[in-house]
């Protein structure tokens, strides 16, 4: 319908506008456009009016970038812009805020003993190491998303072929997909990364006084390249869920290869045996030898084939969602 297909150009500008921004967008283009076609059919009127009308505006992408006031300054166009702005401003401060968390708790848990109880130089030292924490987050962050972007436009945003024919569908009630939930899964895979990469130590048991790790650091460590396999892997997808905005077939695709990576990932990284810490497994084995739940020793023992099947099922669980999903908008 040539009415949809309006509405459908309103929306393709709009969606990555600020939200306060979009109603009076809405109301100018709509007025814009009306005007357009009275000046068209006082010629005249045609069944082509409202195609060769919006033809004559041009790309949502680049009509958005002119109502943001971004026009001309931005590093990446503005086909991708403005999402890669949303992205950024939104994700960035989220993930160092995290971070600077974590990496405190750590520096009070972990190094409190090392420095000594001397207030003065714990709060320095607690002060360097948070704000450098932060400072190489926000760079690595920022940089991750940058290169999505970058990528995104060079390869996979070519050759858009007719402009009309490329407008995304008006998102149905049940084909919308929450942000909220792209924003959550950014900051679980960069907590995973902080987390293994960074503060393994962290995840730790307390036994008798002393704190003991669950995975051997050492071991982790050397897992790097899986760990941010799965990372850059999980924020792409998040990053691709928060542009489309809605269950497509596209998004189901990337989402099912996506975790089907991050499971390869996650089985390099726990299901061999040095992943654990044996002397983590051995204080549990103690806990439980006189209990009469000795099988939970048998359980923390096997914690590493446990959390790769969470893994795994949540994985396969999501690929389903999405794709259903997508059936369902499609066909709807």
């Amino acid at each position: 319908m040539k009415i949809d297909l309006k509405e459908r150009y309103i929306y393709a500008v709009v969606r990555n506008l600020p939200q306060k921004a979009r109603a009076d967008v809405e109301r100018e283009l709509e007025g814009l456009i009306t005007e357009m076609l009275e000046e068209r059919r006082g010629n005249g009127p045609g069944d082509d009016d409202i195609e060769d009308v919006l033809n004559q505006l041009g790309s949502p992408d680049e009509l958005a970038l002119k109502y943001s006031s971004d026009e001309h300054t931005a590093l990446i166009s503005g086909r991708n812009y403005l999402a890669y702005k949303r992205v950024l401003m939104t994700v960035l401060p989220i993930v160092v805020a995290i971070v600077g968390a974590l990496s405190a708790l750590n520096a009070i848990v972990w190094q409190a003993e090392e420095w000594g109880m001397n207030m003065t130089v714990l709060n320095i030292g607690l002060s360097n190491n948070v704000f450098s924490d932060m400072v190489r987050t926000a760079f690595q962050t920022f940089t991750i998303i940058t290169l999505y972007f970058i990528a995104k436009e060079r390869w996979w945003s070519k050759g858009d072929g007719d402009m009309l024919e490329s407008l995304p569908d008006l998102p149905e009630a049940n084909a919308k997909l929450s942000r909220t939930e792209a924003f959550a899964g950014i900051i679980v895979s960069v907590a995973v990364a902080v987390l293994f990469l960074g503060y393994p130590q962290l995840i730790s048991g307390y036994f008798n006084g002393t704190w003991v790790t669950v995975f051997d650091i050492a071991a982790l460590r050397a897992l790097w390249l899986p760990i941010l396999g799965w990372v850059v892997v999980g924020i792409a997808a998040e990053v691709m869920q928060f542009i489309e905005g809605r269950y497509t077939m596209r998004l189901a695709a990337v989402t099912s290869v996506a975790n089907a990576v991050i499971v390869f990932c996650a089985a390099a990284i726990f299901l061999g045996d040095q992943v654990l810490n044996p002397e983590f497994v051995r204080r549990i084995g103690e806990i439980f030898a006189e209990t009469d739940v000795l099988w939970l020793s048998d359980v923390f023992a096997q914690l590493n084939m446990y959390i790769f099947g969470i893994i795994l099922i949540v994985a396969v669980a999501e690929s389903v969602v999405y794709v259903y999903r997508a059936v369902k908008a499609r066909y709807a």
